[in-house]
């Protein structure tokens, strides 16, 4: 089985969604619905991405829910696309290294002007990578 659980504090709303099956889909996709029929789409405020978008590129790794995960971000005419949850996605820059897609953040910390780690912010997931070397 699988589940989601998304909360968002400033609307005192929480959604889970389970699963009794492992496939193809998954209680993400779901979950992310509901929580915008309830609450309506918000507009994520998009900024033009500052110094080399280069950068973010490049193959992470950790310890994901369940398990080791690798997610890979390719730099692609001017913005960064990854395949997450089986599509391909573009993330939105919001400011101070932080994209998003759907109900993600994708949280870049850097140091010396290099990415060490990727953190992954969602309903289900609270995950910290690491470039691969």
């Amino acid at each position: 089985w699988t589940s989601e659980n998304l909360y968002f504090p400033d609307d005192s709303l929480s959604v889970v969604v389970l699963y009794n099956v492992s496939g193809p889909s998954g209680p993400a996709e779901p979950a992310e619905a509901i929580a915008e029929a309830v609450l309506g789409r918000k507009a994520v405020a998009s900024k033009p991405i500052e110094g080399d978008v280069n950068r973010y590129a490049g193959t992470y790794t950790g310890r994901g829910r369940g398990g080791a995960q690798s997610l890979t971000i390719a730099a692609e005419n001017g913005a960064l696309t990854t395949n997450f949850r089986g599509a391909k996605r573009t993330l939105t820059y919001t400011g101070n290294g932080v994209f998003v897609n759907g109900g993600v953040r994708f949280v870049f910390s850097e140091s010396a002007g290099k990415v060490t780690s990727l953190r992954l912010d969602g309903g289900s997931q609270n995950n910290i990578l690491h470039p691969k070397p």
